[in-house]
């Protein structure tokens, strides 16, 4: 396979930055991005990594992203949504102040950073990939409302992407 631009966003920690190690590992060229770009500072080390601070949240940062990204690199393959989860808590003690917030990082971002980088992904025939944290598998119970929140989301989002 050839060399892919693929720019990764939620590398701090866990999935995001696993995604981008080994996307490395195999020989592509990755924007690892952060909202604290020192939260980066281990894979700046890496060749073919070039680490930024993103926050997913903010349409200025999204756009100024995915400029550095093909300024750089001249094109984009594949983005990895992927920002991190809402805190824990029950649904009746999730103030609306959290509920907005998961809303805005778990589907808002995920549909600026996809419809920016979009145009380019078509050009050539690449996709998107969205990470939902863990609690999106599966049913929502009393005790853990995102489940029903992000998994019903992520799949209109999906779908949304969908050729």
């Amino acid at each position: 396979t050839a060399s892919q631009v693929i720019l990764v966003t939620g590398c701090s920690s866990g999935i995001g930055r696993a995604t981008a190690l080994e996307a490395v590992r195999r020989g592509h060229r990755v924007f690892a991005s952060a909202r604290n770009r020192s939260d980066l500072a281990e894979l700046e080390r890496r060749d073919n990594l070039t680490a930024l601070c993103l926050d997913v949240t903010d349409p200025a940062s999204v756009r100024a992203a995915v400029d550095l990204v093909l300024s750089r690199a001249g094109r984009l393959d594949i983005v990895v949504n992927n920002a991190g989860g809402p805190p824990p808590g029950t649904f009746e003690s999730t103030p609306d102040e959290a509920w907005a917030d998961a809303f805005e990082l778990s589907l808002r971002s995920v549909v600026r950073l996809t419809r920016l980088a979009l145009p380019h992904l078509r050009v050539v025939h690449a996709r998107v990939l969205i990470i939902a944290e863990r609690m999106a598998i599966g049913g929502a119970s009393a005790g853990k409302p995102w489940k029903w929140c992000r998994n019903d989301s992520c799949s209109g989002a999906c779908a949304a992407n969908r050729p």
